[in-house]
C-alpha cells in the first residue's frame, strides 16, 4: 500500500484597508477512502502543525484560540464528503 501525500496550496489576498481578523473557510472534496492524518498550514511567516482531537475539544480548543487572539485552524469532515477547514484570526499585514 502506497501512502499519498496530497498538497492543497491556496494564495489568499488579505482584505484591503482592513484592521480587523478575518477567518477564512476552505472546502475540499475527499475521496471516502481517503484519511488525512497530518496537517500543516503556514500563514505568513507562521507554521501550524495539526492535531488530531475528538471533534467537540477540537472546536472548544479553536473557539477559545481565537477568542484569545490567536491564530489557530480546524478541520473537519463536513457533509458530501468535503473536507472544511476554518482558519481564525488572520492578522492583516
Amino acid at each position: 500500500m502506497t501512502e499519498q501525500q496530497p498538497q492543497e496550496d491556496a494564495n489568499v489576498e488579505e482584505p484591503k484597508n482592513d484592521a480587523k481578523p478575518i477567518e477564512i473557510v476552505y472546502k475540499f472534496p475527499k475521496k471516502e477512502e481517503e484519511v488525512i492524518s497530518k496537517m500543516t498550514i503556514t500563514v505568513g511567516d507562521k507554521t501550524i502543525e495539526g492535531k488530531i482531537m475528538e471533534k467537540e475539544k477540537a472546536q472548544n480548543k479553536y473557539d477559545d484560540a481565537v477568542a484569545a487572539g490567536n491564530t489557530a485552524s480546524l478541520m473537519k469532515e463536513s457533509k458530501n464528503e468535503f473536507m472544511e477547514l476554518n482558519i481564525g484570526n488572520i492578522l492583516p499585514g
